[in-house]
């Protein structure tokens, strides 16, 4: 498909999937599975309380949870570089 996104797989009925287009993460997805399982699907026909990822780049589906961790690593390294560029010119 050559893009990434979300997968929930909410019950044996319904995979909802949506594009990683940078308005959801995986902590509002799994709340938002969490509630519709609990309120819209009966206990037998659930499939999962789990938000998956596919990352497009590596063409794996990983979890969520993982893929949160991931984000946040990417996140303070960016922000680690920006802060050793500053300090350099700074130097310079």
């Amino acid at each position: 498909m050559g893009v990434n996104f979300y997968v929930l797989p909410s019950s044996v009925h319904e995979v909802m999937i949506f594009a990683d287009n940078g308005n959801y993460d995986a902590d509002k997805l799994f709340a938002l599975i969490e509630s519709i399982n609990e309120s819209e699907v009966t206990r037998q026909d659930i499939l999962a309380d789990e938000v998956f990822y596919y990352d497009a780049q590596e063409g794996r589906l990983i979890s969520g949870k993982e893929q949160t961790k991931r984000s946040r690593r990417l996140i303070i390294s960016s922000a680690g570089n920006e802060l050793g560029e500053s300090l350099e010119s700074i130097e310079a």
